[in-house]
């Protein structure tokens, strides 16, 4: 290792700046998943919900979303899966009424892939 010391220390550095950077990201989701979530008219649990399935399908390995469309899937599985019944046009719509930019939902172009951790959001391994 060339520099020896120096190598962890600047290691260590990157370590924590792109752990703050991740978390400041997480933080910004989240704001951003609140704020469509109330202006759909979700509760703060369901929206608390869904960021928390968002988290844990970036950690485990992110399906192929974009951040804010990966967002929209989790807002709209955790809706579905607590009574709100909208198609993904639906959702589109509202979102787009109400942002000027609306996301269609598809989650079920990535959920097949990740049944064990949509599982456990839909009560079947003790989550919700």
């Amino acid at each position: 290792l060339r520099g020896g010391r120096g190598v962890t220390a600047d290691h260590t550095q990157r370590s924590e700046r792109t752990q703050d950077t991740y978390r400041d990201f997480l933080m910004r989701t989240r704001k951003a998943a609140h704020d469509m979530g109330k202006a759909l008219g979700l509760s703060s649990d369901i929206i608390d919900k869904a960021c928390n399935l968002y988290q844990d399908l970036m950690d485990y390995h992110p399906p192929s979303r974009s951040p804010h469309g990966l967002m929209v899937d989790c807002l709209y599985i955790i809706a579905n899966e607590h009574g709100a019944h909208c198609t993904t046009r639906q959702f589109q719509k509202e979102l787009r009424d109400r942002f000027g930019v609306g996301t269609e939902p598809r989650p079920f172009a990535w959920a097949d892939r990740y049944g064990d951790i949509l599982a456990c959001y839909r009560g079947k391994e003790g989550g919700l």
